[in-house]
């Protein structure tokens, strides 16, 4: 069985022989590099802060790990 990183490297070589890598693959700059795992990791946070919060509408005890959370974010 093949994995997924040696089909996009066969097609990264058929894009090299054809000279259309623009159609598969963009350019990573330096957003893609050092912004996007924080960028994510935010995200993360703040999908279980709403989580939380949504819990707490339902009169669940989540006081400490709201704080925690927002501390974080």
């Amino acid at each position: 069985m093949m994995g997924d990183a040696y089909l996009l490297w066969k097609l990264y070589e058929l894009s090299l022989v054809r000279n259309n890598t623009h159609r598969y693959f963009k350019l990573l700059t330096i957003v893609d590099v050092e912004l996007r795992p924080f960028l994510m990791k935010e995200k993360i946070l703040c999908r279980n802060l709403q989580r939380i919060q949504n819990t707490l509408v339902i009169d669940v005890d989540t006081e400490s790990n709201v704080k925690i959370l927002k501390k974080i974010v």
